[in-house]
């Protein structure tokens, strides 16, 4: 009997199902939470030089703005930016010895002349009084600005190296990787709010990386595993929905408190009250412990699953009649695990995913923390860049519904790239278009991040799927950790980015209908030769369907009407 028989009899829908569906979803907001807040920490304000002789540059009662303009001009020199506009200078200041009065000439340098120096009495930030971020608090700019990039990078890497220990999901099981990463982000999240240095915060961000995405992969492989075929992609995208629900959390919460430390601590204690259910109520996946041959275990989660789903049977005369065979040499361990991925039958199949995973997560990462095309305001760019993910995954939902993974990475990644390329050729004086543009893209990656989400998930065997997520995951964080360097390059010239981002959402679209299979209607595989049994390939003929005859994994007679 095959493990997919197992949860026909116990149900694979239900109050169990609902229970869970409302866990997983619910703990995915913090995830979003501890990744977005880098849009209001390393926020970077307009600002300029506090001159030597200490003006504030501050507009008060007794300056007016006519004589704020003029000590400015004089103070302050203006050079050229990376479009050829003249800029006020953010890092340069001229080299005053006395100050200028109003209505006298100045005792100044010309403008033309070279008597700069650097900031040397510290920036006058163009926040108000009681904003702050960690930019402005420690002077992360001009000469340190590199520190701001770098710490979004380090947070990747965290995710990347998280994404290598996500095998110990696959060796001690979805649950308690689940609750202990959670604490894990609780815990880094608050010490960060009180960081004194540089040094400190970065190594909070990276174990925030590190407990961030083993704490998201494990859940989604959770909910994967434990819905029904015809269930699984609605379940599975209703975490990604609660999971865009972060960014409405993150602009709420930013609005209320607008100083960086407090920010991050209602963050910690918001998560905190988001996991402590889990810690009571949430499972361990059956189907994980039936490959991994705990039987007694196993038979507990699906008597459990059946008594909430009201369908009663005698699982464990079930197990005994019908054992599964498992193979250990094949089922654990981390090199075993990356020896069955690189299998010459699903070899190609997982580096496309992979190569997906990585174009997915840095077109994402892009937009979401360095687009500002949504809205000139922080806190509502923010917003409208979540409520863009709502109807990329609806789209996200019926693609898959209708017309299968492989082809829906084909159009999410298409319409992504087409909306990224033509961003910076848009005039600017068209801020609608560039805004209909930005909305697009975005919608269209967090829809593409979904599906290739749930296409690793299925193309993957259950002994090893934790291992071969967590090793696309740690492509996808390759792309993240790349983002904020490549939108850095915009300062030299805009259209690099999202050239780049274009360029590689096509390429991996129309890599992805080679080489990956459908798995549409299909059972999860448990084992690597169900995984390597389904040679559903379209090809380029994308618009055919796919043989439905070529599926050998083994799957029910009623099944295989529902294929395509």
């Amino acid at each position: 009997m095959q493990i997919q028989n197992f949860f026909e009899y116990v149900g694979s829908t239900g109050y169990y199902h609902k229970q869970l569906y409302v866990l997983v979803g619910l703990s995915s907001i913090p995830n979003l939470l501890i990744a977005v807040h880098f849009v209001f920490t390393f926020y970077e304000p307009d600002f300029h030089c506090i001159p030597t002789m200490g003006w504030n540059f501050t507009l008060s009662e007794n300056i007016s703005e006519e004589s704020f303009k003029y000590m400015l001009n004089t103070s302050i020199p203006l050079l050229q930016d990376a479009t050829g506009n003249l800029k006020r200078s953010q890092c340069l200041m001229y080299n005053l010895t006395t100050p200028p009065l109003e209505n006298e000439s100045p005792i100044a340098p010309s403008p033309n002349t070279t008597d700069v120096i650097p900031c040397v009495n510290g920036y006058k930030y163009h926040f108000k009084d009681y904003q702050t971020s960690y930019l402005t608090e420690f002077d992360i700019v001009c000469d340190d600005s590199w520190k701001a990039p770098l710490a979004v990078s380090i947070f990747h890497v965290g995710m990347a190296v998280g994404s290598l220990c996500g095998c110990l999901a696959d060796k001690f099981g979805r649950r308690p990787v689940i609750l202990w990463t959670a604490m894990a982000q609780v815990v880094s999240m608050l010490l960060m709010s009180f960081s004194w240095n540089y040094i400190f915060f970065v190594c909070c961000i990276f174990v925030s990386g590190v407990a961030s995405i083993m704490n998201y992969v494990p859940s989604f492989t959770l909910m994967a595993e434990m819905s029904g075929i015809e269930w699984r992609n609605f379940l599975s995208i209703g975490s990604w929905f609660t999971y865009s629900c972060g960014y409405i959390f993150a602009a709420g919460f930013a609005y209320f408190f607008q100083t960086w430390r407090w920010l991050l601590r209602v963050i910690s204690i918001f998560s905190l009250l988001i996991y402590l259910p889990s810690f009571c109520l949430l499972p361990e996946s059956a189907r994980w412990l039936l490959t991994k041959g705990k039987r007694d275990e196993a038979n507990k989660e699906l008597m459990k699953i059946g008594a909430l789903n009201n369908k009663l049977c005698d699982i464990q005369t079930m197990l005994k009649e019908n054992p599964i065979e498992i193979d250990e040499e094949k089922s654990t361990g981390l090199w075993k695990s990356l020896k069955v991925m690189f299998r010459k039958e699903i070899r190609t199949r997982c580096l496309v995913a992979c190569f997906s995973w990585f174009v997915a997560c840095f077109a994402y990462f892009a937009i979401a923390l360095y687009s500002s095309y949504f809205s000139q305001n922080l806190i509502l760019n923010c917003l409208f860049s979540g409520l863009s993910d709502f109807p990329g995954l609806a789209m996200a939902y019926f693609l898959v519904k209708y017309i299968g993974r492989p082809r829906s990475i084909l159009v999410s990644m298409l319409i992504s790239g087409v909306s990224s390329f033509s961003l910076p050729f848009i005039p600017s004086d068209l801020h609608v278009w560039k805004t209909v543009a930005a909305m697009f893209g975005k919608l269209a990656v967090c829809g593409m991040f979904y599906i290739v989400y749930i296409t690793t998930a299925e193309i993957a065997p259950t002994p090893q799927r934790a291992t071969i997520m967590s090793f696309a995951s740690t492509c996808g964080r390759i792309g993240g950790l790349t983002a904020p360097f490549l939108m850095y390059a915009s300062k030299i010239q805009d259209v690099i980015p999202y050239a780049v981002m274009g360029i590689l959402a096509v390429i991996c679209g129309l890599l992805s209908v080679l080489y990956i299979p459908e798995t549409k209607g299909v059972p999860i595989p448990d084992t690597v030769e169900e995984a390597a049994a389904n040679k559903r390939f379209y090809g380029f003929s994308v618009f055919s369907r796919p043989d439905g005859k070529s599926i050998k994994t083994a799957v029910d007679p009623k099944q295989t009407e529902t294929l395509l």
